[in-house]
């Protein structure tokens, strides 16, 4: 995956992580600031959120680069057009927030009931079903995030 490569070559990174840490406007947009760099992390961020908020017809290139108060020519810099950032989108979403879960070694060790109830607790206590609803959605108009929830 595409995803786990770009992991595999730069460090390692998740959401809390990156916070955006540009002034913020009255309507909650980042300021514009054009010398403020935004990680991959941070566009994929703010792309679920936007996904969970408006939809994925609401995850546009302009919009985000409003919300993170930067440039759009920032967003080439980690993804080649908009599509490039919907499938990055999407292994996002699975390696951090269904595959942390699945791969976790500790786990698999467990009996099946204790296991299922160390899921349970994780995926309660780390809000990792956040997106899933907003996910699901986008799955039923869409081939590519379809078999990512498979």
């Amino acid at each position: 995956m595409r995803y786990e490569q770009d992991v595999a070559e730069k460090n390692r990174f998740s959401v809390q992580k990156c916070p955006v840490n540009n002034p913020v406007d009255k309507m909650g947009n980042a300021k514009l600031n054009k010398n403020y760099r935004v990680s991959k992390a941070q566009w994929l961020s703010k792309a679920l959120e936007t996904l969970e908020s408006s939809g994925v017809e609401g995850v546009k290139i302009e919009r985000l680069a409003k919300m993170l108060g930067t440039s759009r020519s920032g967003f080439y810099w980690h993804f080649k057009n908009r599509q490039d950032l919907l499938e990055h989108l999407l292994e996002y979403w699975i390696h951090e927030y269904t595959g942390i879960v699945t791969d976790n070694p500790e786990i698999k060790k467990l009996d099946p009931q204790k296991g299922l109830l160390a899921v349970m607790d994780m995926i309660r206590d780390n809000n990792l079903s956040k997106y899933d609803l907003a996910i699901n959605a986008w799955a039923r108009i869409d081939t590519q995030a379809r078999k990512a929830l498979k």
